[in-house]
Protein backbone atom coordinates (compact mmCIF):
# COMPACT_ATOMS: atom_id res chain seq x y z
CA UNK A 1 0.00 0.00 0.00
CA UNK A 2 3.04 2.20 0.83
CA UNK A 3 4.60 1.66 -2.66
CA UNK A 4 1.11 1.99 -4.48
CA UNK A 5 1.03 5.44 -2.23
CA UNK A 6 4.76 6.57 -3.48
CA UNK A 7 3.98 6.03 -6.82
CA UNK A 8 0.89 8.27 -6.63
CA UNK A 9 2.51 10.82 -5.51
CA UNK A 10 5.36 10.74 -7.83
CA UNK A 11 3.01 10.67 -11.08
CA UNK A 12 1.05 13.44 -9.72
CA UNK A 13 4.41 15.53 -9.15
CA UNK A 14 5.80 14.59 -12.56
CA UNK A 15 2.35 16.35 -14.04
CA UNK A 16 2.92 19.01 -12.11
CA UNK A 17 6.47 19.78 -13.19
CA UNK A 18 4.83 19.44 -16.86
CA UNK A 19 2.55 21.95 -16.06
CA UNK A 20 5.48 24.21 -14.93
CA UNK A 21 7.53 23.56 -17.43
CA UNK A 22 4.31 24.44 -19.62
CA UNK A 23 3.72 27.70 -18.23
CA UNK A 24 7.49 28.62 -19.87
CA UNK A 25 6.65 28.59 -23.07
CA UNK A 26 5.66 30.91 -25.07
CA UNK A 27 2.12 32.13 -24.85
CA UNK A 28 0.88 31.36 -28.09
CA UNK A 29 1.62 28.24 -28.36
CA UNK A 30 0.84 27.02 -24.46
CA UNK A 31 -2.90 26.49 -25.97
CA UNK A 32 -2.16 23.78 -28.15
CA UNK A 33 0.33 22.10 -25.99
CA UNK A 34 -1.76 21.96 -23.55
CA UNK A 35 -4.69 20.09 -25.12
CA UNK A 36 -2.06 17.77 -26.68
CA UNK A 37 -1.35 17.56 -23.05
CA UNK A 38 -5.26 17.18 -22.22
CA UNK A 39 -5.63 14.81 -24.81
CA UNK A 40 -2.42 12.48 -24.21
CA UNK A 41 -4.10 11.92 -20.36
CA UNK A 42 -6.92 10.88 -21.75
CA UNK A 43 -5.78 8.35 -24.13
CA UNK A 44 -3.86 6.77 -21.08
CA UNK A 45 -6.65 6.91 -19.12
CA UNK A 46 -8.77 4.77 -21.40
CA UNK A 47 -5.93 2.31 -22.27
CA UNK A 48 -5.45 1.65 -18.66
CA UNK A 49 -9.07 1.25 -18.16
CA UNK A 50 -9.18 -1.39 -21.48
CA UNK A 51 -5.85 -2.92 -19.72
CA UNK A 52 -7.68 -3.66 -16.47
CA UNK A 53 -10.87 -4.83 -17.99
CA UNK A 54 -9.05 -7.47 -20.20
CA UNK A 55 -7.14 -8.46 -16.87
CA UNK A 56 -10.23 -9.15 -15.22
CA UNK A 57 -12.30 -11.04 -17.58
CA UNK A 58 -8.56 -13.16 -18.35
CA UNK A 59 -8.54 -13.91 -14.44
CA UNK A 60 -11.91 -15.19 -14.34
CA UNK A 61 -11.60 -17.52 -17.02
CA UNK A 62 -8.49 -19.04 -15.19
CA UNK A 63 -10.09 -20.80 -12.44
CA UNK A 64 -11.51 -23.83 -11.54
CA UNK A 65 -14.99 -24.85 -13.54
CA UNK A 66 -17.28 -26.95 -12.08
CA UNK A 67 -18.47 -29.93 -14.17
CA UNK A 68 -21.36 -31.49 -13.63
CA UNK A 69 -21.74 -35.42 -13.16
CA UNK A 70 -24.64 -37.16 -14.52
Amino acid sequence: MKNEELLKNLLGLKLQTIDCMLELLPVEIQGHVKQVENRFITILHEITQEYLQKKETNQEKKGLNSIPID
